[in-house]
C-alpha cells in the first residue's frame, strides 16, 4: 500500500469509508509519522465501531420486543383457554 499520499490534505468522509480494515491499520501501525492519515484512520475505525454496537443494540432490541411479543401471545392464549374451561364447567354444572 502506499503510504505516501499527501499529508497535509485532508479526506471526505466517503474515502475513509472505501477503505479496507486491513488499509486503516496500516495507517494506524504507520504511526504518527502518517500525520492525517493516522488520525483518521482512527476515527474512522472508531466509527466502525460505534455503528457495530448501535446495530448490535438495535438487534437486541428488536428481539426483545420480539421475545415480550411472545410472551404476552403465550399469556392471551392460556387466559383464553382458562376462560372457555370455566365457562364449559358451568355449563356442565347447570346442565347435569
Amino acid at each position: 500500500m502506499d503510504l505516501q499520499l499527501e499529508h497535509d490534505v485532508e479526506h471526505p468522509a466517503s474515502w475513509w469509508e472505501g477503505r479496507s480494515a486491513q488499509q486503516l491499520q496500516e495507517f494506524v501501525r504507520a504511526g504518527f509519522m502518517s500525520g492525517e492519515l493516522y488520525s483518521g484512520a482512527q476515527r474512522e475505525i472508531e466509527r466502525r465501531a460505534r455503528e457495530s454496537l448501535r446495530q448490535v443494540d438495535e438487534a437486541a432490541r428488536i428481539e426483545t420486543a420480539h421475545r415480550k411479543h411472545q410472551s404476552n401471545q403465550v399469556a392471551f392464549s392460556a387466559a383464553g383457554i382458562g376462560l372457555v374451561a370455566a365457562i364449559g364447567a358451568l355449563i356442565w354444572l347447570f346442565l347435569r
